[in-house]
């Protein structure tokens, strides 16, 4: 707390309150009552302004949910994408890995041989 004169001379600290000076002392009792609803209804107007306007609360969990899926998905590809790379390298280095995945997916033969296909 910051000690410093009051209106009244001493040097404790300040609070405010409903004091003698306290311009909210003036004001008669109903009209306290307004006010305190008008500050209440201010208040939840600000509350739902923050929940639900643009750019809220709801619309950052919602951001912040895809942004998550997205990074998920970015690593999916990573991994996927170092897969292909390595089997990009044993197919080039490989000649054996070559044949069998032309044989596999190609159907294709050495010469002379016969190819006999069961559904």
């Amino acid at each position: 707390m910051v000690k410093r004169k009051n209106r009244d001379g001493s040097s404790g600290p300040v609070f405010y309150s409903l004091s003698k000076n306290n311009p909210l002392r003036k004001l008669n009792k109903n009209d306290r009552r307004t006010l305190f609803k008008a500050v209440i209804f201010l208040f939840i107007l600000l509350l739902s302004w923050i929940t639900f306007g643009k750019n809220s609360i709801l619309d950052y969990l919602e951001v912040k949910k895809e942004l998550t899926a997205t990074i998920d998905r970015k690593e999916t590809l990573e991994n996927e994408n170092k897969k292909l790379r390595q089997q990009i390298a044993k197919i080039q280095d490989d000649p054996e890995y070559l044949e069998k995945i032309a044989r596999r997916r190609y159907y294709m033969t050495r010469k002379n041989e016969v190819l006999f296909k069961f559904d």
